[in-house]
């Protein structure tokens, strides 16, 4: 293996530790392995010191320590904090570290924490690895949203709601959020499922080249920097050419390792990733992440060809935007999915009521082959001249077809194939069947994509939707293939310098399978398998039962999405009302969210039948119950209906929090005790007390 310096990549400075390439071929997949959490330094404007929780000991320093907090880096190691800041700053930062969650950054926009009047700083801290990170940066009050932030994120939000399409609502949102940060150049940049990326929407300076539709390779971001973007929701790069601050010492003396900065608002850029900007001709870039379903599916991208710092207040707005925007995709694609599932349901009642009509299962089953078709459309969703696409059922070793298929020989190969590979819930699903079984390839025009479904334990019995060909131009922002070289010091890891548009022509593949068409065959699966088991007329009239029933389910997750939207903006309503600034806020709504979202993992655990009592109290009070602050939880565990669990879950968080912040559990010696009883009338009586807390006044 080769160790490589930075001093290939930009200028002599101190090696990057862990950036290895490996002999022979490189390219940028070795990116992949780059350690971009431990830097060992931060951006030069800004500043950080890391504490012992306890003691408030200054272990490690870097940045500009000086101009921010008037003391050298040096000077301050050893030391403890109290000699930099006042007595009223300490006693918050101790109050911060034993109530609040610290795993993400906390911000603190309180222009009165500073070190001398005319210094404002904007702060922020979080815990890792039992170590206590300051980050701290110069305030600018001057913006004009520093005095009204909220309204910045109101203004980001304004539109989204009504768009009529999911491109119209990405391109709202990139022009909300270029007009209020700033930048030349905004792009959601959305991923696909191999990783690679394209430009879903874009808004910039007239007099910008467009990037509008291109195309980038998974290589050109990198899966731990993927992984980044889920944990750290918001990124900066002031400029691209600047001297890392490094941390000192480089070795935390507490923990014996390298700092983790996955959560460092200042880390540092990984010097690769600057000379890919700085190969683009961008100077400033931000990102913020767009979440959906727990999945990084995309990125606000902003570019600026100048130096550009967006000050902290408005970076706290735009992550406040990342996740509302991120709520409200992720709203939308299951509204998506719900009317397709709705849609198959009732294709589904018909295509069973008629095989429940017949005699023989076997026979039934190929006279429904052309229903069987239109169930699941083998046609390419949004092609402008969609071409059509074919049906094979497979029982008792004949073979029928429907549309435009394989010829017979080439399925009973292909079902040979498939056999062993067909355990679990009994689906195949693929938009590239050649690349996965060569020989398809003597067919690729009719069945590129394949769709299979065992319908019964013999080994031959199969549904086969196939979808054809579909060849597409791709247009990529350089040529994907080569994104990597050759550098002066023989093999080095260098990003790709040619942006040029360069298209490629994709064969042998077919229009992708959605989640709702695997659904839809799952749905199908679990019926045929129903009319297996049962006689044919008393699989009817179960068929019409379960209609019945999958009715009523689908209207219930219809009703949950619509209470679920109303919870959030009622919760979004109440504290706003209640925050005194933006920090407040968002620790306010992130708490609530929170103790909704567990109470629906609870109920999700048992199908939305109810949840325990017991555990949605427990679950709101275990980060409390480490150090025996849980005096005792006493009362039966019954469980509560989904509106009742969901309603408890935010009281208990409000006694929570109100404990932590004024109560028993904002001093060590207070404790907390719960204690329920059922009523005559069938009603719950829960008693909360608080014991060894400050004194009420």
């Amino acid at each position: 293996t080769l160790r490589f310096n930075s001093v290939e990549l930009i200028m002599t400075v101190e090696p990057v530790p862990g950036l290895v390439a490996l002999g022979g071929e490189i390219d940028l997949t070795n990116c992949d392995r780059e350690p971009i959490h431990i830097p060992g330094a931060i951006l030069p404007h800004g500043a950080m010191l890391v504490l012992s929780p306890n003691g408030l000991e200054i272990l490690q320093a870097a940045g500009d320590t000086l101009n921010l907090l008037g003391v050298s880096v040096q000077d301050l190691l050893g030391r403890n904090i109290d000699s930099i800041f006042g007595s009223l700053q300490i006693d918050r930062l101790r109050g911060l570290c034993a109530a609040a969650d610290l795993i993400k950054p906390r911000h603190l926009l309180d222009p009165a924490f500073r070190v001398a009047p005319d210094r404002p700083l904007d702060a922020s801290l979080h815990m890792v690895d039992d170590l206590l990170v300051l980050e701290f940066e110069s305030a600018d009050l001057t913006d004009r949203h520093s005095s009204d932030p909220l309204a910045c994120v109101q203004e980001m939000l304004d539109g989204l709601d009504s768009a009529p399409s999911l491109q119209t609502f990405c391109q709202t949102a990139a022009e909300h959020v270029r007009n209020v940060t700033g930048y030349d150049r905004v792009m959601v940049y959305r991923f696909g499922e191999e990783g690679n990326g394209w430009v879903f929407a874009e808004s910039k300076q007239n007099d910008l080249v467009p990037f509008l539709g291109l195309h980038y390779p998974a290589s050109d971001i990198p899966v731990q920097a993927r992984a980044l973007y889920l944990k750290n929701w918001l990124r900066l790069i002031t400029q691209v050419n600047y001297e890392p601050a490094r941390l000192a010492p480089e070795i935390n003396p507490r923990s014996g390792r390298p700092l983790d900065m996955s959560q460092a608002t200042l880390r540092d850029v990984s010097p690769i990733h600057r000379e890919y900007l700085r190969n683009m001709g961008v100077d400033a870039s931000m990102s913020i992440s767009i979440v959906c379903a727990g999945k990084l599916w995309g990125l606000f991208s902003c570019h600026n060809y100048t130096p550009r710092r967006l000050p902290r207040h408005l970076r706290a707005a735009c992550e406040l935007f990342g996740n509302m925007f991120s709520l409200q995709l992720e709203t939308r694609e299951r509204a998506e999915q719900l009317d397709d599932r709705l849609a198959s349901r009732q294709s589904l009642q018909n295509l069973m009521l008629n095989l429940a009509a017949e005699d023989d299962y076997a026979e039934g089953l190929v006279r429904q082959t052309p229903h069987f078709l239109d169930y699941i459309q083998a046609i390419g969703a949004g092609l402008r001249e969609p071409p059509q696409g074919g049906l094979a059922l497979t029982v008792n070793s004949a073979i029928t077809r429907s549309g435009i298929t394989p010829s017979d020989e080439q399925i009973a190969a292909l079902t040979d194939w498939l056999t062993p590979r067909m355990a679990g819930n009994g689906i195949f699903a693929t938009d590239r069947l050649a690349e996965i079984w060569p020989p398809a390839k003597a067919f690729t025009e009719v069945g590129s994509g394949l769709l299979a479904l065992s319908v019964s334990r013999e080994p031959h019995a199969f549904i086969l939707w196939f979808r054809p060909e579909f060849v597409q131009s791709v247009t990529w922002a350089g040529d994907p293939t080569k994104p990597a070289e050759h550098g002066p010091h023989g093999n080095r890891l260098t990003p790709r310098k040619s942006f040029e548009v360069w298209k490629e022509t994709v064969c042998g593949r077919a229009n992708p399978w959605s989640v709702s068409d695997i659904d839809a065959v799952l749905d199908l699966r679990a019926s045929l398998l129903e009319v297996v088991l049962r006689r044919i007329d008393a699989a009817a009239r179960e068929r019409e039962r379960a209609h019945e029933r999958e009715r009523m389910v689908m209207a219930e997750l219809d009703h949950r999405v619509k209470n679920t939207l109303a919870n959030i903006q009622a919760i979004v309503s109440q504290t706003s009302r209640g925050a005194a600034s933006l920090s407040d806020f968002v620790e306010g709504l992130d708490g609530r969210i929170r103790a909704m979202s567990k109470a629906h993992s609870l109920l999700a655990n048992s199908r939305w039948e109810g949840a325990s009592i017991r555990s949605i109290i427990a679950d709101e009070l275990a980060p409390y119950n480490r150090r025996g602050a849980i005096a005792g939880l006493t009362g039966p565990d019954v469980d509560l209906l989904p509106q009742s669990a969901l309603a408890l879950s935010l009281t208990i968080h409000e006694l929570t929090t109100n404990a932590a912040k004024y109560g028993a559990l904002s001093t060590s010696q207070g404790r907390v005790k719960v204690l329920w009883h059922l009523t005559g009338d069938g009603a719950i009586d829960l008693l909360w007390s608080e014991i060894g807390g400050p004194k009420v006044l």
